[in-house]
């Protein structure tokens, strides 16, 4: 049986244990990531496209080129495959539902600032537009 006077210091040093993990986060684990494997396929898109200024979701990376050229022209661009993802299936049919590209046939959404920008020739357009090039 512990005396009071060990039992006061084990129950010091679990308590001190906890206040640092607490402050400094070390023992507990991060629940951020937990949280967006749980999230709605809209939910999901709302968080990717709120990452950068524009971004690219597509569902293989055969337009990583495009990514190049946008951030050669100074764009903040954040590339994402859905095929990464868990629940790309449902996040495809959301996308092709809500956003659908009338221009092209290819699975690739542009987003800009959370809102649906458009297609590759949306962005070829901007650049065109950006550099002065009319």
């Amino acid at each position: 049986m512990l005396s009071f006077p060990k039992f006061s210091v084990l129950l010091f040093l679990l308590l001190s244990i906890k206040i640092y993990s607490f402050q400094h986060k070390k023992i507990l684990p991060d629940l951020n990531y937990i949280k967006t494997l749980s999230m709605k396929s809209n939910v999901m898109i709302d968080y990717l496209t709120s990452i950068k200024d524009y971004t690219i979701i597509t569902d293989s990376d055969n337009n990583k080129e495009l990514e190049e050229l946008m951030i050669s022209n100074d764009l903040k661009v954040y590339y994402v495959n859905i095929n990464n993802l868990l629940d790309k299936d449902e996040i495809l049919d959301t996308l092709k539902k809500n956003h659908n590209n009338l221009e092209t046939s290819e699975n690739i959404w542009i987003f800009h600032k959370g809102f649906f920008f458009g297609s590759r020739n949306d962005v070829y357009k901007l650049i065109k537009n950006k550099k002065g090039d009319f």
